[in-house]
């Protein structure tokens, strides 16, 4: 009988989250990962923890494309992220430029993460992160937000349209993942009938993410 090698299964686990390189300008990485950055390439630090929000989901990893290609140099974006988890698309658009930026996530243990997540990235006080939940939004909240991040699920993506899209500007891009591909076709329908219109989508796996605007 063939005698197994010892393994260090604490330290093995990490094998599998290695740096993202998203469009050349962010770049994730764990904190025991080194990566060389290209010129103005901006870094997230985010380890892998109980709050959902690594960078290595396809649902993540789609949010993270868009907050980089939304991002107008020329112009004040605020970008706020419905569900933040980990705090890692929060992050992200500090580090890209975007202001103000508020993350909320019904979780209070997902929040206390996303702030030592924040400190770690120092950007802790350029981002506000909140305890709430999409329930909590206000359909008539006066503030409003160029980006909309809903990394969800189906079920309160669609039984919340109405507060979601309330948190949009007139000119803004709200970005859905966390569903399901057989799943997106109606979600899509549910978005057109309050007045969106899908401006790009993108299927990975079993799961399909996607940008509205306003149908003007």
């Amino acid at each position: 009988m063939k005698r197994l090698k010892r393994e260090d299964w604490a330290n093995s686990w990490k094998r599998n989250f290695k740096p993202i390189n998203i469009k050349g300008k962010l770049m994730v990485r764990p904190s025991w990962e080194k990566a060389k950055l290209k010129p103005g390439q901006k870094t997230v630090i985010i380890n892998p923890g109980l709050s959902f929000g690594t960078g290595q989901h396809e649902t993540t990893k789609y949010c993270l494309e868009q907050i980089v290609s939304l991002r107008r140099p020329d112009r004040q974006q605020s970008f706020m992220d419905v569900g933040s988890g980990s705090g890692i698309l929060s992050i992200a658009a500090v580090k890209m430029g975007y202001r103000p930026v508020l993350g909320i996530d019904q979780d209070s243990e997902a929040i206390r993460v996303a702030k030592i997540n924040a400190k770690r990235n120092r950007v802790d006080q350029k981002l506000v992160l909140e305890v709430g939940d999409v329930v909590d939004l206000g359909i008539k909240s006066r503030k409003k937000y160029d980006i909309v991040c809903g990394n969800l699920i189906f079920g309160l993506l669609k039984d919340h349209v109405v507060r979601v899209i309330s948190q949009l500007k007139t000119d803004g891009v709200l970005i859905l993942a966390g569903i399901l591909w057989k799943q997106f076709k109606d979600l899509q329908k549910v978005y057109e009938k309050e007045g969106l219109k899908l401006k790009h989508t993108d299927r990975r796996a079993e799961w399909q993410s996607g940008c509205f605007i306003f149908d003007s």
